[in-house]
């Protein structure tokens, strides 16, 4: 495929095909050759003939473009490598990857290329500008080591929201470097050795490693030049949460530091300017200290252009329904309520309708289960319709405390571990009906009271989750009832704020942890809690059952179920009703339970096994039991 420029292009030689000599000399070739072996020009063979020069010509062809538009109609044709661009004589680099006009100007970073390989090979030698030129590329990782940035004056949004980058740039000339701000805001990945850098020019670093959440690297070396002094170093850290390095040898005379240290382990730090010499315009005395501490605008300064920062479930939602605004580039950090965002209906409904069918109803006996799967699903409407979520990997939840039902019957296939829940009070229904089975282990529970329906029809997820903090949940109810395949390590929980366990492995058929250690002292309601586990075969007979009222087909149908439950303290039980129905291995002796007002109505129907000795109402109304 020849390369045909726009009019009036900088591409040289021919405006038209963009002929080069090479390729007009493998014309003549072609020609020649043709003639040579009596081959008439027009004949198949001769066509077959030149394209394979024309094709070779142009896989061999090295393109110099003389501007950055030309430069981008090259990056634009998915037929030319990046090793074939000399880019020697470009001096504009800003936002080569997002498309252009008008939407750059709106703010909007649309990125255009996915393959990136060989551009750290280009000769970047005369670029001033590198504003945004990766931003919210959240496939680039490419090495750049070798870049010569000498004449680079403008880095900011360079690497903003490359959500995957982390290549050294320690090398890299950064001496004439003026602006740095938002140079790595929310490059979550990035955490690479800086401190060779020369920024004696540096006059803005605001916002710079912003969000970058595991950079800790030092910068002990920037910034002590007494010639020059930074202005504006306001939230340069702010939120990068791991950052905890030295910059006490730093010269701010002249800076703006508000909330430099905001959301980092060096909050509250006050900087203070012993060496600094004074200068007549100096906003900070030598003796004077300042307090890194201040909030950040709800709104920072500048970021706007180029990044989202929703301040409503609403502006959230209007974002995500965009389809040109890329994920990663939503700063989601002053959202606190997610509930039902990505629920999909459709999908909902056709997972409901593959639910055990019981007399034409779904097999939810209880109300509680059937009455709050409506719920969950009347409310499914609220979401958005995005289907595509790869970015909300990097999304900042530190505030949102309510997350019901936020993936309802969604796919969801991108890693969420590294979120930070710390804040989440409500996760009822999260996955319900979702396709997902990713890790959630290191996620923080302990602000968490619902989970409830969590992981409910989430027929795939099967992912430990031993590390989670659960003391204060109170409602499990169905937490796990339909998820199939969940057969995941939470052997350590602690359920000292428990009180409704009803149906939380109800269908949780590959089940089989030990969870004898679990405090359910608190807990009032096992209705359901392995009815259908098929698989369950663990010992329980130290659990503290004295406050437990409802055991209504607790081991219904759990087949493989034959521990002693002796034990237990059945006093307050007050249904027992089809308890051990069709639990058919069932055979010990609970004798020693209290049931003077239990309703234990067909306790052992088709426990075919159960010869133990018992007390004889545990048998009374057999009869009517079907």
């Amino acid at each position: 495929m020849l390369l045909i420029p726009q009019k009036n292009s900088s591409l040289y030689f021919f405006n038209i095909f963009h002929v080069t000599i090479k390729e007009l000399f493998c014309l003549c070739k072609a020609f020649i050759i043709c003639l040579s072996v009596g081959v008439p020009v027009l004949n198949p063979f001769s066509i077959l003939v030149f394209f394979f020069f024309l094709v070779g010509s142009l896989e061999a062809q090295i393109f110099t473009p003389r501007d950055k538009a030309a430069l981008q109609i090259l990056l634009r044709n998915p037929h030319i490598l990046l090793t074939q661009i000399n880019t020697r004589y470009i001096k504009d680099m800003s936002y080569l990857f997002c498309l252009q006009d008008p939407l750059v100007k709106k703010g909007v970073c649309t990125p255009y290329r996915e393959d990136f390989s060989g551009i750290g090979k280009w000769d970047v030698s005369h670029v001033e500008n590198m504003e945004g030129m990766f931003m919210n590329q959240m496939h680039f990782n490419e090495p750049l080591q070798h870049w010569n940035t000498a004449r680079v004056k403008n880095f900011s949004y360079m690497f903003a929201n490359a959500t995957r980058f982390n290549q050294p740039l320690n090398s890299w000339n950064t001496s004439s470097g003026v602006d740095f701000s938002y140079m790595f805001a929310n490059a979550t990945r990035f955490n690479q050795p800086l401190n060779s850098w020369n920024t004696s020019s540096g006059v803005d670093f605001s916002y710079m490693f912003y969000h970058a959440k595991i950079f800790n690297q030092p910068l002990s070396h920037w910034n002590r030049t007494r010639h020059n002094f930074p202005k504006n170093l306001s939230y340069m850290f702010a939120n990068a949460t791991a950052f905890n390095q030295d910059i006490s040898q730093w010269h701010l005379e002249q800076a703006n530091v508000q909330g430099i240290f905001l959301g980092t382990p060096l909050e509250g730090t006050k900087i203070q300017n012993t060496q600094a010499s004074k200068t007549p315009q100096s906003t900070m005395q030598d003796d004077k200290q300042v307090d890194t501490q201040s909030q950040a605008p709800r709104t920072p300064p500048n970021v706007l252009k180029y990044l989202h920062y929703p301040q409503t479930k609403a502006e959230l939602i209007t974002l995500i329904n965009d389809p040109r605004i890329s994920l990663a580039s939503i700063d989601t950090s002053l959202i606190e309520d997610m509930s039902y965002l990505f629920c999909d209906k459709g999908n909902t409904y056709t997972r409901l309708k593959q639910l055990p069918i019981k007399n034409g109803t779904l097999w939810a006996e209880q109300d509680k289960e059937y009455n709050q799967i409506l719920r969950l699903f009347d409310n499914c409407q609220m979401g958005s319709n995005r289907t595509d979520l790869s970015g909300i990997e990097t999304w900042n939840v530190s505030h949102v405390k309510n997350m019901e039902a936020m993936f309802m019957g969604r796919v969801v296939d991108v890693p969420l571990s590294g979120w930070d829940t710390s804040q989440a009070t409500n996760m009822k229904g999260m996955f319900a009906f979702a396709s997902f089975n990713q890790p959630l282990d290191d996620w923080e529970m302990q602000r968490v009271q619902d989970t409830s329906f969590m992981f409910y029809a989430c027929r795939e997820f099967n992912q430990n989750l031993n590390h989670w903090d659960v003391e204060h949940v109170r409602d499990m109810s169905y937490m796990f009832s339909l998820t199939y395949d969940f057969n995941g390590d939470i052997t350590h929980w602690k359920l000292a704020s428990a009180t409704n366990l009803q149906g939380m492995f109800k269908y949780a058929t590959a089940f089989n942890r030990p969870i004898e250690n679990w405090d359910v002292s608190h807990v009032q309601n096992m209705s359901y809690l392995f009815y259908g586990a098929f698989n369950f075969n663990q010992p329980l007979n130290e659990w503290n059952t004295s406050h437990v009222l409802n055991m209504r087909k607790m081991f219904f149908y759990a087949k493989s179920f034959n521990h002693p439950l002796n034990h237990w303290d059945t006093r307050r039980v007050r249904n027992m009703y089809q308890m051990f129905a069709y639990a058919k291995n069932f055979n010990q002796d609970l004798s020693s339970w209290h049931l003077q007002n239990a309703d234990t109505r067909c306790m052992f129907f088709h426990a075919a096994k159960m010869r133990s000795p018992s007390p004889k109402a545990f048998f009374k109304d057999i009869a009517s039991c079907g």
